[in-house]
């Protein structure tokens, strides 16, 4: 009875301190949980449940196919939406560390506000102490998602009590009676070990959410509780840094130097001129996105530019050499070339972009065939013309088209195994490499 009694009194005592950790204790179990009620993965089930969540877009290519995950297009959806809501919310759900039923993180945090809350919270009242807290958990996960990271947890939000602590304990005796003598060792310890644990890819941490939350903390000790002249200047860059969020929701919404932002637009933009506009900003942004490239060659293909989307998907492939899907497009814009001026064109521009590969492109690209052509054939054949004495060749360049079609040496390759010789350890083939 006593102990329970006890804890009564602290919970009335401390109720901004209590109602912090009852909310992440009860997100958490919320986490777990709900998927028995509405089966998803952790991913969906935090979505559902409020926090910011890197999205990914599927696309099913044939309906007897199970749907193909495009690993380029994600991101926080949700916010490029709008709902800016979601961040404050991202603080008080919790990872679980190395197995789906570890709380560790999340025992670690409310710990640390435990007890550095039970310092504060008397020290600053029940109000202030609420919004004090909210905002620097706002506030620390601020930087992570502008620098496209994935935050959730409280640890912005403890460090800017350990930062508003660093503080008072020098000013005020019962605040520093109270504090251990290794509590500022272990808070800075404890800060760079997170950096040393993400540089070396043991796990990923929101560092820049500490360094965020502990200066901020710093800040409201000193605008708040110190009387001198140094005061006055915390407190206008403290208003500088509120009003600093303004900018920042809009870049959240908006991160316009992320190449799959401009491609998320794209996707759903109803107006031509700004569909093309993102998919351009797209590759600038980011080249290594492989459909957009397509999707913008495609477009003015569409157009009638066709010379434009064949330089556009042969740039696409230079930085993506291995995008099959770009390899499509560019064998679709090659047939709509119906004339050898338009093809003489198009194989030049493939000779600038490639150089001394142009030659394996064109038959990657199937614009040479593996055997070589009778020098007599008419190029109308290859054209697609209606008859071989449609088209007659006038130009050099078009004799010259010709000679590069008619020339054309075969490519051999050796897809047979070498014969298997018993008295030889090192004759036995385990199978040919196409």
């Amino acid at each position: 009875m006593q102990s329970s009694s006890r804890w009564i009194l602290r919970i009335r005592r401390l109720p901004v301190t209590s109602a912090i950790i009852a909310a992440a204790v009860v997100v958490q179990l919320s986490v777990w949980v709900y998927p028995f009620v509405r089966p998803n993965d952790e991913r969906e089930t935090r979505r559902h449940l409020g926090a910011v969540t890197t999205l990914v877009i599927y696309e099913q290519q044939a309906t007897d196919q199970p749907r193909e995950q495009i690993p380029q297009l994600v991101g926080p959806f949700d916010l490029w939406e709008g709902e800016l809501w979601r961040v404050p919310i991202s603080g008080f759900h919790h990872v679980n560390m190395g197995h789906e039923a570890n709380p560790l993180h999340l025992i670690m945090n409310c710990l640390a506000i435990a007890f550095m809350g039970s310092i504060l919270e008397p020290r600053m009242g029940r109000w202030q102490f609420a919004v004090f807290f909210l905002t620097a958990t706002t506030v620390s996960m601020v930087p992570e998602y502008l620098s496209s990271n994935d935050a959730i947890g409280l640890s912005g939000g403890a460090y800017a009590l350990f930062g508003c602590l660093l503080v008072l304990m020098q000013r005020e005796e019962a605040v520093a009676d109270r504090l251990p003598p290794s509590f500022v060792s272990t808070g800075f310890i404890w800060l760079f070990l997170c950096m040393a644990a993400t540089f070396f890819d043991v796990i990923a941490i929101g560092n820049a959410a500490h360094v965020t939350g502990l200066i901020y903390g710093w800040l409201v000790g000193q605008a708040f509780y110190v009387p001198r002249r140094l005061s006055g200047l915390c407190k206008y860059a403290l208003l500088a840094g509120h009003l600093l969020l303004i900018p920042a929701a809009y870049f959240l919404m908006h991160p316009i130097w992320l190449g799959s932002y401009h491609w998320y637009q794209a996707r759903y933009a109803t107006e031509t001129d700004r569909k093309v506009y993102h998919l351009e900003q797209s590759i600038k942004r980011d080249p290594s996105l492989r459909i957009p490239w397509s999707m913008l060659a495609r477009h003015h293909a569409s157009t009638g530019e066709t010379q434009r989307g064949w330089q556009i998907i042969l740039r696409g492939l230079d930085y993506n050499r291995s995008d099959d899907g770009g390899v499509k497009t560019a064998q679709t814009i090659w047939q709509t070339f119906r004339t050898p001026d338009d093809r003489w064109q198009a194989l030049q521009s493939l000779q600038s972009q490639f150089g001394k590969n142009t030659r394996r492109w064109q038959f990657r690209l199937g614009l040479i065939p593996g055997k070589p052509l009778p020098p007599n054939l008419a190029i109308a054949l290859d054209l697609g013309l209606p008859t071989p004495g449609a088209y007659t060749l006038n130009g050099e360049a078009e004799r010259e088209f010709m000679r590069l079609f008619s020339s054309s040496r075969t490519e051999n390759h050796d897809l047979t195994a070498p014969r298997v010789d018993p008295f030889r350890t090192d004759s036995a083939a385990e199978g040919v490499s196409l």
